[in-house]
């Protein structure tokens, strides 16, 4: 469950939350389980928090960094991650499904089995991402970064691919 001092912090809005983490950088924010659906969290520093199992569906996450961030089992359905940091992020069986996620750093990140159907990842860094097994069906990958992704046994029906760098990308894409 999530810390009570944590998400009352996080809702009183993200410059307190941004102090917070500045003044307490050895604290790892403990936000499991949180309902955070539809919340305003544009610019929030959440880097290697625990976010696992979180309800942020439809929330604005936009230039927040989630580097390092446990959100396994999240459920961002419909969230906007527009320029987001989540390298090195773990997002293995989560919903991400029809996320914007446009030019967002995904690099190194761990979405093993993520469901990502008709998402937007258009000109997003995936390099050295491991989607094996991640449901791609129906998400624009146009400009992406996919150098050294792991694809095994995704689902990339009617994705889009133009310009995407696929390089070492395993699968035979």
């Amino acid at each position: 469950m999530a810390s009570e001092l944590h998400l009352k912090i996080l809702k009183s809005g993200v410059e307190k939350w941004n102090r917070w983490r500045e003044e307490y950088p050895h604290v790892r924010p403990d936000l499991a389980r949180a309902f955070l659906c539809e919340a305003d969290l544009k610019g929030a520093n959440l880097s290697g928090a625990d976010l696992h199992e979180a309800k942020l569906q439809r929330a604005e996450l936009q230039n927040a960094g989630l580097e390092g961030a446990n959100l396994s089992k999240a459920d961002l359905c419909g969230a906007i991650l527009y320029k987001t940091i989540l390298c090195k992020a773990d997002l293995s069986n989560a919903d991400l499904s029809e996320v914007n996620l446009w030019w967002a750093d995904l690099s190194q990140v761990d979405l093993y089995q993520a469901n990502l159907r008709n998402s937007d990842l258009s000109g997003a860094n995936l390099e050295g991402a491991d989607l094996r097994g991640a449901n791609l069906s129906g998400v624009n990958l146009n400009g992406a970064n996919l150098v050294n992704t792991d694809l095994c046994g995704a689902n990339l029906e009617n994705s889009k691919r133009n310009g995407a760098l696929l390089e070492n990308a395993n699968a035979g894409i």
